[in-house]
């Protein structure tokens, strides 16, 4: 998920420092300053060099890697992510200056640019060779004159608006900024829920974060343009108007908005299905959509039918495909705003054919077979099938045993993504810890002490002191010493 951020570093000597850090963060040895140069190719003198930087640039570092005398140690007792230290240095790059400012709609002169960001106008041209790699995936394209723009369609501007914010993710000074976004946020999922029990399961953190970006297009007034094709055409159901309505009244309330035009509703809608869980606590499957169709359950049960090929546990089938049909008529629904919503990062379809390959490749022949609803194309079936990949793994035949300390994980992303690190988490763990999870905005002291929680694994800001219990935040994709930080933590228990 960080390969978007990775992608926008040009500086020779910050990519230097990130390559340290993952090197010494996935290693478990003690290692001289030689070893550590050879593995990098670099020099000692340039190794201690780039040590001292890492000092300049986050204090938190002396708390991660320490060096004595000739040896360099990878602290397992620190308190910080690898997101936390790799922040410090990524978030000061030119490129990312830029992009920040051109997704809030700010438009100046290749020259006007120099000046704002330091940087001499060779240098920034060389630049943006970079900056247009990385949008061509977003299907956008950048204006040179007479100022720098995005140039696409206002779908595809808010997904890496949204790729963006995520995969920076909100730190404690985010959170505080934005708490009128979580307080619309949470009266929005009340409302929205008191008049339809339990049929939307919502990832908190990701919900806030989608809204956040709403915000920030609608407040500058821009909107997603009107589609003229009738074969574009929404068909609305009573479901939508009451989200309409709702959202309509909030905007008013909490940011004094009026007049948003029908297609912000709709994108507003259809957005908040990227925020869905397919596997929510408690075995309880619920989904939002837009229309519904009376076939459409038999249809793609009949299609993702495995027979014995694949141990899945037979007394949860229905669940699972009610949670693969939501998963799909969702997806559909996503895909008539922009395609990229098939999309998953490179870590996870990597995960999903190593770790899986047998359901991986079941489910890319059955996706050949399948046309989505709603005229939506099947652009990117290799990313569809490793979220359907790492659905169905959640359903193989369980053979854990009874445990008797309870670990809660909140983990905030997609619904793939949440499986996947679930299941790496599960195998840090060891064996006499029952493992659960919940979404950010049940947990509570209350929640805590009622379920007897001894430990919560979290990858997000905890909105709530954890106090009585052990708390260990990891990164969306934790390096092998944040592992093994976790298991020493937990054996220690």
């Amino acid at each position: 998920m960080r390969k978007l951020y990775i992608d926008l570093v040009t500086d020779k000597k910050a990519i230097r420092l990130i390559n340290l850090i993952y090197f010494l963060a996935d290693t478990s040895d003690l290692l001289t300053m030689e070893d550590v140069a050879a593995n990098l190719g670099v020099t000692k003198k340039t190794l201690k060099s780039d040590l001292a930087i890492l000092q300049e640039y986050s204090p938190v570092i002396d708390g991660f890697v320490q060096v004595k005398k000739e040896t360099i140690i990878f602290n397992r007792d620190s308190t910080y992510t690898i997101e936390e230290i790799l922040s410090d240095i990524i978030d000061q790059q030119p490129l990312f200056t830029l992009l920040s400012a051109l997704l809030d709609g700010e438009e100046y002169s290749i020259e006007t640019w120099c000046d704002r960001i330091w940087l001499s106008e060779r240098t920034l041209r060389r630049y943006l060779p970079h900056l247009t790699e990385v949008l061509e995936r977003y299907n956008l394209t950048l204006q040179l004159s007479p100022h720098l723009a995005l140039i696409g369609e206002e779908a595809d501007i808010r997904y890496l608006y949204f790729d963006y914010t995520s995969q920076r993710g909100w730190r404690e000074e985010d959170v505080h900024l934005d708490e009128m976004v979580q307080k619309f946020y949470y009266e929005f999922q009340e409302s929205f829920l008191n008049k339809y029990q339990r049929v939307l399961t919502l990832d908190a953190n990701r919900a806030k974060m989608w809204h956040h970006v709403i915000l920030q297009r609608v407040d500058k007034h821009f909107y997603i343009p009107k589609k003229q094709e009738s074969s574009q055409k929404y068909a609305m159901t009573d479901r939508f108007e009451v989200f309409s309505e709702i959202y309509d009244q909030l905007m008013k309330k909490y940011f004094s908005i009026e007049n948003l035009p029908y297609e912000e509703h709709i994108y507003a809608y259809v957005t908040t299905l990227a925020s869905v869980i397919y596997l929510p606590p408690e075995g309880e499957i619920y989904s939002i959509n837009l229309t519904r169709k009376s076939n459409y359950d038999d249809r793609y049960n009949t299609i993702f039918d495995f027979g014995e090929s694949i141990p899945l546990d037979p007394s949860r089938s229905k669940e699972m495909y009610h949670c693969v049909n939501s998963f799909l008529e969702n997806l559909s629904l996503l895909s008539r705003i922009t395609p990229l919503f098939q999309r998953n990062s490179f870590e996870l379809n990597q995960y999903a054919k190593g770790e899986f390959p047998t359901i991986y490749q079941a489910c890319l022949a059955k996706l050949k077979q399948v046309k989505l609803a709603h005229e939506a194309r099947l652009v990117y079936p290799e990313d569809v099938a490793t979220n359907l990949s790492l659905l169905f793994s959640s359903y193989l035949i369980d053979t854990t045993i009874e445990n008797n300390k309870k670990i809660l994980l909140s983990i905030s992303g997609e619904a793939c993504y949440v499986q996947h690190l679930i299941a790496i988490l599960k195998k840090r763990i060891p064996g006499n810890f029952d493992v659960s999870w919940v979404f950010n905005e049940k947990i509570t002291e209350e929640y805590i002490k009622r379920e007897g929680v001894d430990v919560i694994i979290y990858n997000h800001v905890m909105l709530v002191p954890t106090e009585g219990c052990l708390s260990i935040k990891v990164s969306q994709f934790p390096a092998t010493g944040e592992l093994e930080r976790l298991t020493k933590k937990l054996f220690e228990l």
